[in-house]
């Protein structure tokens, strides 16, 4: 069985590279050979003019607004730009020594896409918010660049919204009823394939769900970045009472906090936030940060993940209030339901939440059920691999 999965793995950003890192690592440890699709975009001038409904989405463009106002403000602030520039050969490095080898040679162009998914028994597209309505136009993460013969699967798929907007309805429809098996990773998500195409979608885990402590380990060296006691902050949204909250733990415990700030956007609170700031973090630092953590304070899903399998006090926030975004809070929302640590979700007393024991045992033992459901999805979509 040869598998080709379709994900994120050379995006610039932590929980990306780290799921499509785990969904490979677990794909071979059942006993797959696959790769990931390396996928590169030629456009003809009609195939442009097809592109410009994008600039409709209202999702697409406020991202397209964030990373503008991120390069803008990182020009008025050259020495952030620099260190900026680091973070970014840091991710490169991680590619570089953990995916690059796990990747297709190139598809460039639609059509050479089309023709190259028959170099593969399946293709999967899988974890992170693939089906983002912004993405649609691209019909790679939906798997309609797949020939008829190959088999079509999802796992762990996002939508990242709880509803599609009403002109892309009728495309989702098509691109989901042509993938035999659907698994997504919230249950939003189900709901949602649920009305457009009246089809029950499987709820699996996130792919960096898929490995315990003990196979994260192995899969990434055990490592401290820092020497001494600290809170880790890995806040990627822009809301600076969160900061606040995390520089009253760090005087209530007399423990300094670190951070890694401006990834996502530029946050004016941060050139004042009471933390060390790292830049030259790669996503296996990335991960020993979290290890060795004394408290752990985030508003990102992958972080939350890694809390959780390296048993870590932490704190959950909600990343979002603007009401066009709130609906991506339910990743950790669910999370926390799945694992029973909806307690974590930050309420009020900082560091009362913050010591309040946490009875690891029990969250061990609703992930490996949960894992075993995942990974009986993954070997029905998947076939037989002798």
């Amino acid at each position: 069985m040869k598998i080709g999965i379709c994900t994120c793995y050379d995006n610039h950003n932590y929980g990306s590279m780290l799921q499509a890192y785990a969904t490979y690592v677990k794909f071979v440890e059942l006993g797959y050979d696959c790769e990931f699709l390396c996928y590169r975009k030629k456009l003809n001038t009609i195939q442009k003019i097809k592109w410009l409904p994008r600039l409709l989405n209202k999702y697409l463009m406020k991202e397209k607004f964030r990373l503008i106002e991120k390069k803008i403000q990182l020009k008025k602030h050259p020495d952030i730009k620099m260190k900026d520039a680091i973070r970014q050969r840091a991710f490169d490095r991680f590619l570089e020594n953990f995916l690059k080898d796990k990747v297709s040679a190139p598809y460039i162009g639609f059509e050479a896409l089309r023709a190259g998914s028959k170099n593969y028994d399946v293709v999967v597209a899988g974890g992170d918010q693939l089906w983002i309505p912004a993405g649609l136009p691209t019909n790679f993460f939906n798997l309609m660049f797949a020939d008829e013969k190959v088999k079509r699967v999802s796992y762990s798929t996002s939508f990242g919204v709880t509803e599609v907007p009403f002109y892309q309805k009728r495309r989702t429809i098509e691109y989901l009823n042509r993938i035999e098996m659907l698994g997504v990773r919230e249950k939003s998500g189900a709901e949602l394939i649920e009305r457009l195409t009246g089809r029950k979608a499987v709820v699996v885990l996130d792919p960096t769900l898929l490995l315990n402590k003990e196979e994260w380990a192995q899969a990434i060296p055990v490592k401290p970045v820092l020497e001494n006691d600290y809170i880790f902050c890995y806040f990627l949204g822009a809301n600076s009472e969160h900061r606040k909250v995390a520089e009253e733990l760090s005087k209530k415990t007399g423990i300094p906090l670190y951070d890694m700030p401006h990834i996502d956007e530029f946050v004016p609170y941060d050139l004042q936030f009471n933390a060390e700031h790292l830049y030259d973090i790669d996503s296996e630092q990335f991960v020993n940060l979290i290890r060795y953590a004394k408290y752990i304070c985030t508003d990102s899903f992958h972080c939350t993940v890694f809390s959780i399998l390296h048993h870590k006090q932490f704190l959950a926030f909600d990343r979002y209030s603007d009401p066009l975004m709130m609906s991506r809070n339910s990743r950790i929302a669910n999370l926390c339901d799945i694992t029973g640590l909806s307690s974590r979700r930050y309420t009020g007393d900082v560091l009362e939440q913050m010591k309040k024991p946490i009875d690891y045992d029990r969250v061990d033992e609703r992930l490996e059920k949960e894992k075993a459901i995942s990974v009986a999805y993954i070997r029905e979509a998947l076939g037989k691999n002798d």
